[in-house]
């Protein structure tokens, strides 16, 4: 959650200010999600990175808890980034994840909505 909220506050930045180098942030920013946390199995962000070296398991989900969960989170900014940056591969991400958690969602939807 700290990378996709990270993303998110450089995607606002530069959407608040035209901060330069906004746009770049949150392009790298995504590319080390994409790398160290995403679930190529079964799609959607995993909660810790793949070289976590005292981790038993690795966790994945899209419920949220006390702060909406990241790959909530990552929806929004991958969609944004899309729009930014014209690169379709944001938004093929972010069609992924609603997809990865389809039936988890189909079995608890106030707890994917934000709204219980």
């Amino acid at each position: 959650s700290d990378y996709a909220n990270w993303i998110g506050g450089a995607r606002r930045l530069h959407r608040g200010t035209g901060a330069p180098g906004s746009p770049e942030r949150a392009s790298r920013g995504t590319a080390t999600l994409d790398a160290r946390y995403w679930d190529a199995g079964a799609g959607g962000y995993n909660m810790t990175a793949d070289d976590t070296p005292d981790g038993i398991v690795r966790l994945r989900a899209a419920h949220h808890d006390a702060t909406p969960n990241a790959n909530a989170i990552m929806i929004t900014n991958l969609v944004q980034l899309a729009l930014l940056t014209g690169d379709s591969r944001y938004a093929d991400r972010a069609a992924a994840i609603p997809q990865a958690f389809a039936g988890d969602i189909a079995r608890s939807a106030p707890g994917h909505s934000g709204r219980v």
